[in-house]
């Protein structure tokens, strides 16, 4: 297995960007609209700094805000420990960053209600692949991997929980040059749920 990017996030404290990681070269903040707050840095971990507070009501109006790093042309394994907070975050990875409107993220919530989403932008199109009301307890910290390839899988602390094969399309939507990272879904769903206001 090639390591295209690794960071322990081990550096001096920073509100306004990642920096370089460990391996790999320099974080990258996408412009993804709605979405696309600042990232920094904080005792040795990643967090989203000022993720926006909006209402949404679809998966394709959550303020997405990413943080990508690597270029790997082929199949790719996306893995980080995430310690979710105690308001209901949305928190989780990123695998098969083409561009904005190519990619595919991870949801993990610690509501009563759902446990986690795989949802894919495939030229633009949003898709939800999975979700589940398996329960994350809130303020738990968790090791997410998600492989992406023509057939894409979730663990969670070791345990595949997700799995699904993407379509002749949506590979070829995700084809070339991508990367990986985090992302933070951020704001109020139906505003009445509040989400993640960036402590995960």
């Amino acid at each position: 297995m090639t390591i295209v990017a690794q960071d322990s996030f081990n550096r001096a404290d920073s509100a306004v960007s990642l920096g370089s990681a460990t391996v790999g070269g320099s974080w990258s903040i996408p412009a993804i609209a709605p979405g696309g707050a600042a990232w920094g840095i904080d005792s040795n971990r990643a967090y989203c700094v000022s993720p926006p507070s909006s209402y949404f009501t679809s998966t394709v109006d959550v303020p997405k805000n990413l943080a990508v790093i690597g270029s790997e042309s082929g199949d790719h394994t996306v893995s980080a420990t995430i310690t979710l907070s105690t308001t209901s975050p949305n928190a989780g990875l990123v695998a098969k960053y083409k561009d904005v409107n190519n990619f595919i993220s991870c949801y993990l919530h610690n509501t009563t209600w759902q446990g986690f989403d795989v949802v894919g932008c495939f030229a633009g199109v949003w898709m939800s692949l999975v979700s589940t009301s398996a329960i994350i307890a809130k303020g738990s910290t968790v090791a997410a991997t998600l492989t992406v390839g023509e057939v894409w899988s979730l663990h969670i602390s070791g345990t595949t929980v997700a799995s699904g094969t993407l379509t002749a399309p949506q590979i070829a939507a995700l084809s070339g040059p991508t990367s990986g990272g985090l992302m933070l879904a951020s704001g109020l769903f139906y505003g009445t749920s509040p989400n993640d206001p960036g402590d995960s």
